[in-house]
């Protein structure tokens, strides 16, 4: 073998490694298992199933308001620009009704999606923040998925995203602002 083999040899292999790395193929162990222990080759796992749809997972489920509740909410704020000007309200006043109503009407539709779930064993909700409208919720993998389809359901985000939102509830900050250090 020439040198010039050994080096396109090693080259070939250190692209295809990066490239595994990249889709995400190292979590494989060298018997074909992933690291939580579900079979990929199509086996049965030890309760019988294969493995694809049996696990958990938890997502943040971001709920949209309907158009009955987006209507009362732009009402509001009019009403509340209404005051403000005329001098009624003051910002943070004006801010505070506000967040008041959206909170309300968020929890009705907390409310309302954990009925529509109440008879459905694949999905569980963990958590809330009613000031944002999200819930952590655990269930299937494609429990979740199905879960866009529901009315309700606005979109699914990582759970990490639950913490933040609630430490941004927790500071008053909208999701659209960043954190910085609180005004006292």
């Amino acid at each position: 073998m020439s040198p010039n083999t050994n080096r396109r040899r090693f080259m070939q292999l250190a692209g295809t490694g990066t490239a595994l790395s990249i889709a995400g193929c190292n979590a494989l162990q060298s018997d074909g298992t992933p690291t939580d222990g579900t079979p990929t080759d199509g086996t049965a796992t030890e309760d019988g199933s294969d493995g694809q749809a049996s696990g958990s997972a938890t997502v943040t489920l971001q709920l949209q308001l309907g158009q009955e509740a987006q209507q009362q909410l732009q009402q509001q704020q009019i009403q509340i620009q209404s005051q403000v000007q005329s001098g009624d309200l003051s910002q943070s006043e004006a801010q505070q009704q506000l967040r008041s109503t959206q909170e309300e009407l968020y929890g009705e539709g907390i409310s309302s999606f954990q009925s529509e779930i109440q008879g459905d064993s694949t999905l569980t909700v963990e958590d809330s923040v009613e000031s944002f409208g999200v819930l952590l919720v655990s269930g299937t993998p494609a429990a979740l998925i199905d879960s866009l389809s529901m009315a309700a359901v606005g979109s699914l985000f990582a759970e990490a995203t639950f913490e933040q939102a609630r430490a941004q509830a927790q500071g008053q900050v909208s999701p659209g602002e960043t954190t910085g250090t609180p005004a006292e």
